[in-house]
């Protein structure tokens, strides 16, 4: 039981955790869902990725091999193809689709492998799924104000084919979020998490240094663009008393507000809108979600803020009218900005059920 001055309650607290496109995690173990009824795969991922596992990563015999004669004999050994190679652990649609500064006898070969895997990505039956990575977000300690979580490439044993990853994650966004009895969801923090491997993967440092020992050329160079690790975690300390404040009475000078500091939050919606925050043990997050209309993005970010040393005044600013997106090198940006605070005095904790 919490006692804080007039606050009585039980503060409750899980953990949910959002991984990628709004896939949802709970406290068991689970991997990360496409939307939807069934899986979305990118063609142009699965590509690249099968392009990836054919010539680097399906075996040391098959790489050797391709690197002694494909490679040396078809005028991929320039230094064009070592950035290729290197564009093979991003999201990189550029690829396949002109050959650039490479020769034409090498491109024509790259496009026969190329030919291979579009069939075999048309023709798997999750079609463009044949090389789709197998992220899992795992939540590994949840306390009062902290979070550790580690996301890995993983294999599932025993599970159907489709469950089995064959292919680097590529960089992906992992975002912790924050929801008090089912509310609103509050961006803690964003995180990028490089590309991953799959368990199992033969490129590791015994296999380059060994590569060194044995050839010491550029066939070894190659894979070190490929020696990724399969999984890392992150650790988050967000708050002192675990929690978020009340900042009724604490605020002023309120334009055009959309929630209640009561609430634990103040919701900013339109160009404008602000309120202030008096000076106080008062220290949280401003939580900003765009939407860049002219080019088509989204974004979301945190930053952190406090009252300690006097008011802080916040202001939502956005383009979303013509007098502003028509002026030359303006975006039309719609943009929302929600600030909470999660330290502060214990009589103004809000109690209640914490994800």
């Amino acid at each position: 039981m919490l006692r804080y001055g007039s606050c009585l309650g039980i503060a409750t607290l899980s953990c949910l955790l959002l991984s990628g496109a709004w896939s949802a995690l709970w406290l068991q173990p689970r991997p990360a869902s496409a939307q939807g009824n069934s899986p979305q795969c990118l063609h142009n991922a699965c590509l690249v990725n099968c392009l990836a596992h054919q010539h680097f990563l399906a075996g040391r015999n098959n790489y050797y091999a391709w690197y002694d004669s494909a490679y040396n004999l078809t005028g991929c050994n320039q230094a064009a193809w070592r950035t290729a190679a290197e564009l093979l652990l991003s999201v990189a649609a550029e690829l396949v689709d002109a050959p650039g500064g490479y020769t034409m006898q090498c491109w024509q070969m790259i496009l026969g492998q190329l030919s291979v895997c579009a069939n075999q990505c048309d023709n798997y039956f999750i079609e463009d799924c044949r090389y789709a990575p197998n992220v899992r977000t795992t939540i590994k300690d949840c306390q009062q104000g902290s979070v550790s979580a580690e996301v890995d490439n993983y294999r599932n044993a025993n599970r159907a084919l489709e469950y089995q990853p064959n292919s680097y994650s590529r960089n992906f966004g992992l975002y912790i979020y924050l929801q008090r009895n089912g509310g609103h969801k509050l961006l803690l923090s964003r995180y990028d998490i490089p590309s991953l491997s799959y368990p199992g993967v033969w490129i590791t440092d015994a296999a380059i240094e060994q590569c060194r020992t044995q050839y010491n050329d550029n066939r070894c160079d190659l894979l070190e663009p490929f020696l990724r690790p399969s999984g890392t975690g992150i650790t988050l300390e967000w708050s002192n008393v675990g929690a978020l404040i009340d900042l009724s009475g604490v605020t002023k000078n309120h334009n055009g507000i959309d929630s209640q500091p009561s609430e634990g939050y103040v919701r900013l919606l339109s160009d404008g809108d602000s309120f202030t925050v008096q000076r106080g043990p008062y220290a949280g997050y401003k939580y900003v979600w765009e939407h860049n209309i002219t080019k088509g993005t989204y974004n979301e970010w945190v930053e952190v803020w406090n009252a300690y040393s006097g008011d802080i005044t916040f202001t939502n600013r956005e383009c979303n009218t013509r007098t502003c997106y028509w002026i030359p090198g303006n975006d039309q940006i719609d943009r929302d900005t929600t600030v909470f605070a999660v330290d502060g005095p214990p009589e103004c904790i809000l109690t209640g059920d914490y994800r």
